[in-house]
């Protein structure tokens, strides 16, 4: 029932979340009986197996510890000459959230103890954006599949674009928006420790996976927020990994799911119409272990954690669709002197499918890789200071290098002519020399960032408590993409509709005419640099809230610099010397030089938020905020190329010598303008002195 209690806590009560977190704060005021402040009194935060945090009230009674782990057992102990001890317990902390709580001192021996029980979570008047934060604990309870995107689908106002049943939609990443947002979710953000991991080009969805057991909390935040700390106003994703304390602690986990727990939905009418098999699970395992423990007890700890997924279902072409995730996670915490907290991160999450993409023309489908054999590392680096109740700051530094490469199952090597069936609808081989082939991609990027934050608090300034906050942060982002057919063509062959002037009008190419389409291959280097810079005050008065803030982002895309090739080696299995001559020169390799446009984004993102706290007791605030955001660019967005980047050549085939390879006088023009009325008749594509 316990259990129960807290999961639907956090489903119920509204959270107010802004960007890239990784702690909440905790604060309140000591006061008498009379309810005057009271001053110098020694305020402790602890919880079990956690180093303690202190510090001590000014002449307005308030303490503040703004940097707080999430978890839902804290206790408070004030401590003053002539009070009773006061001590609270159970006090919880969410994920970007602020948790009040006042205390009152009875006149005392301080040796006499008063324990006091946590009252439940309150609204946070000084947030103003939906949302909702999940524990370690409400995690590992909800009766979900151990994916990340489901969780975030319990979330009021979040549409997914897929029913994830027990894991047999894990292997891929969900698409997700929230109501009302125009923008199909290239909004959305993701964060992990407080390392922004959003995709720099497929913009809204994340560049890594998870390992569902590190995750010790996850919040939401839908709609966007006042906070100035975030740019967009799609749903932000954050999320919290384990971490070690003064005790060690281990824990591992197996999880089988098979198909030998499932009945089976495919009827014969299904199968009747060609659907060979379903995307039910055969077989997902779920294994790792996370241990982390104390170096020096209260100021140096480690964590560390491994963990796999193998998922493995069919695809609806009788082709097994599995998936290998793995996740390495190393880190480190220390607060070296007092009020000071560093933290040091090294990741990696590691992806392979196998399947990938496939379709009637590829049923096999390819096979994804990452950009390294051991997972796309990210890691950061973050100091933190806080200087009594009246000032905290953090510095921090994030690198990620991640990326895709997906090929042909059928023909990892790439060394197959790419054939395409048309009446059948279906990739075939070459010759009986060659297997079957398709299209290839490959995407790597480069991520950097360095941020600067800090808030100061002024609890009774103008007669209004002041938290004034700032920050300035650095971004630079690298996406280097290729795709198309390995050997930039492709043959089409057995069509079945008119194409070809034989003579007599258009008819039904033969079958010993193909056709190839030759082009430059598809390669771009995208380039972003952004800066952002924002300021916000929230002022509070009684029952009042005021929230004030302004945000500035400058944006610069440009391109980098790369080579487009059309000839390639493996040309000369298929391609005589003489073809490969006469095509180099038409349709030459080209280098692209690096494109620095003159234009730029610079936007101005003014908030205001305001609350009441109508009986005082924080169960009922009344809020509203007015807020204008800005669009994330995408790497190399909106940067005008060259005209002519994407050369390409379509021509007929006639293999008159029955050799399999192309020899110049076997090219024949697919269209030509040049004979207006039977553009579709045959001519040679090349002249005798090889010309167009």
């Amino acid at each position: 029932m316990k259990k129960a209690a807290r999961i639907l806590a956090v489903l119920v009560f509204a959270l107010s979340l802004s960007a890239q977190l990784r702690t909440g704060d905790v604060q309140g005021k000591v006061v008498n009986k009379e309810k005057k402040p009271l001053s110098g009194v020694k305020v402790t935060l602890s919880r079990p197996q956690a180093a303690d945090q202190k510090t001590v009230t000014g002449p307005s009674g308030v303490y503040r510890f703004p940097a707080v782990f999430p978890a839902p057992d804290y206790s408070l102990k004030a401590e003053l000459a002539d009070f009773k001890t006061t001590v609270r317990s159970g006090a919880v902390v969410t994920l970007g959230s602020s948790t009040v709580i006042d205390l009152v001192l009875e006149p005392g021996k301080s040796e006499e103890l008063v324990k006091v029980t946590a009252s439940s979570p309150t609204i946070d008047k000084s947030r103003f954006s939906g949302g909702t934060s999940f524990g370690g604990t409400e995690l590992q309870a909800l009766p979900t599949a151990r994916d990340p995107w489901v969780i975030v689908q319990l979330v009021p106002s979040v549409m997914l674009d897929r029913e994830n049943v027990g894991g047999n939609e894990s292997s891929q990443q969900s698409h997700f928006v929230a109501k009302g947002d125009n923008t199909n979710g290239s909004n959305n953000s993701w964060a992990v420790d407080g390392i922004d991991v959003t995709d720099p080009l497929a913009l809204g969805t994340s560049t890594v996976n998870f390992d569902f057991d590190t995750i010790d909390a996850l919040a939401v935040t839908t709609g966007g927020a006042a906070d100035v700390s975030q740019q967009t106003a799609g749903i932000s994703v954050n999320l919290l990994t384990r971490r070690g304390e003064n005790k060690i602690a281990a824990m591992a986990r197996f999880y089988l799911t098979d198909n030998a727990f499932q009945s089976d939905n495919l009827t014969t009418a299904l199968r009747s119409k060609g659907i060979a098999n379903t995307n039910k699970i055969q077989q997902n395992r779920d294994f790792g272990a996370n241990v982390g423990g104390p170096i020096v007890k209260d100021r140096l700890w480690w964590w560390g954690a491994y963990g796999v997924q193998d998922l493995f279902s069919y695809t609806i072409y009788d082709f097994q669709d599995r998936t290998l995730f793995s996740n390495y996670s190393f880190k480190l915490d220390a607060r070296p002197f007092f009020g000071n907290m560093f933290e040091a991160l090294y990741t990696a999450s590691g992806k392979e499918k196998f399947g990938a993409n496939a379709d009637v023309s590829k049923p096999e489908g390819d096979h994804q890789t990452g950009r390294y054999r051991l997972g796309s590392p990210i890691m950061k680096v973050q100091d933190e200071q806080t200087v009594g109740n009246k000032f905290y700051a953090s510095a921090k530094l994030t690198w990620a290098k991640t990326g895709t490469t997906t090929k042909p199952m059928v023909d990892e090597d790439m060394l197959n002519p790419v054939t395409y069936d048309v009446a059948n609808g279906v990739y075939v081989p070459f010759s009986s020399l060659y297997g079957r082939s398709w299209d290839y991609s490959k995407l790597t990027r480069a991520k950097k960032d360095a941020q600067i934050t800090a808030t100061l608090y002024r609890d009774d300034f103008l007669g209004m408590a002041h938290e004034i906050k700032g920050g300035f942060e650095v971004s630079d982002r690298k996406v280097t993409s290729v795709s198309g057919f390995p050997q930039n063509y492709e043959i089409f062959r057995n069509f079945n509709e008119p194409l070809i002037d034989l003579g007599e009008g258009l008819v039904v190419p033969p079958s010993n005419w193909q056709r190839f389409g030759v082009s430059r291959e598809n390669r771009q280097v995208g380039l972003s640099k952004q800066s952002s810079g924002f300021l916000q005050d929230t002022i509070t008065k009684d029952r009042f809230t005021l929230q004030l803030g302004l945000r500035y982002d400058y944006q610069k895309p440009s391109t980098g610099a790369n080579g487009l090739a059309t000839v390639v080696s493996s040309w000369s299995n298929i391609f005589s010397s003489d073809a490969i001559t006469v095509l180099t020169d038409h349709i030459p390799s080209l280098t692209v030089n690096a494109i620095n446009p003159k234009y730029q984004w610079s936007t101005w993102s003014p908030r205001i938020g305001f609350s009441w706290d109508v009986k005082g007791d924080g169960r009922t605030v009344l809020k509203l905020s007015l807020a204008q955001y800005g669009d994330v660019l995408a790497a190399g967005a909106n940067v005008p190329q060259p005209l002519g980047l994407t050369g390409s050549l379509a021509f007929w085939w006639n293999d008159l010598d029955a050799d399999s390879i192309v020899d110049v006088n076997e090219m024949f023009w697919k269209y030509s303008s040049a004979y207006a009325g039977t553009p579709n008749q045959l001519y040679a594509l090349f002249d005798a002195s090889s010309n167009l």
